[in-house]
């Protein structure tokens, strides 16, 4: 009786170890993919951001987005591909036009702007805080030229 005990709690242990051990490889697993998508994401940001202007970047950044499957996907392509993209993309102002007269402090300007750009709420919104940092760069860069 004593040995059945001995080997339950020997088996019980091993059982134990190794699902801490699937667990650890999972979670670690888990981190090194988002870091290879992150920076797969900036890559493939950068190569259109080479090519393209603001617009495109954000175009794309949609299509992207309303393609992804959660909201951890999209905050992951809004840092990595849009930032990146926006960072090499040629400025087009147009982009920030839509910005004119609805951004304020006194009220939530969000869901009229997403409106305006024919976008569902949810995915207009990851795009909205990048998009505006970069408006507001361009704006002030324009106007040290002055």
């Amino acid at each position: 009786m004593k040995v059945v005990v001995r080997l339950l709690a020997i088996v019980g242990a091993l059982l134990v170890l190794g699902l801490g051990v699937l667990f650890y490889r999972s979670v670690t697993g888990g981190a090194e993919r988002m870091s290879r998508d992150m920076h797969e994401l900036k890559a493939q940001g950068a190569a259109l951001g080479a090519g393209s202007d603001t617009i495109g970047c954000v175009r794309e950044t949609y299509t992207r987005l309303e393609a992804c499957g959660g909201v951890m996907c999209q905050g992951r392509v809004s840092v990595a591909f849009l930032t990146a993209c926006l960072e090499l993309a040629s400025p087009n102002p147009a982009a920030c036009a839509d910005f004119e007269g609805l951004v304020t402090e006194e009220r939530d300007w969000t869901p009229e702007y997403c409106q305006l750009v024919g976008r569902p709420h949810d995915v207009c919104i990851m795009v909205i805080p990048y998009l505006l940092q970069h408006c507001r760069a361009l704006k002030e860069g324009a106007s040290q030229h002055r």
